[in-house]
């Protein structure tokens, strides 16, 4: 599967869910998944949150 249709994937999945993709992300920010996952729902207050550590 191609990157392209990985990230479109996601980010269609997580548009239901990005509530609790947030809340996961506070407890697993280090892992790049869970900020792939933040980038691609486009949000900016969650990824400044989740870069100031």
């Amino acid at each position: 599967m191609s990157l392209a249709s990985l990230a479109n994937a996601f980010s269609t999945f997580c548009c239901s869910r990005t509530a609790f993709f947030i809340f996961l992300s506070f407890f697993l920010e280090d892992f790049f998944f869970f900020d792939t996952i933040l980038i691609l729902n486009r949000s900016p207050k969650v990824l400044i949150l989740n870069k100031s550590k």
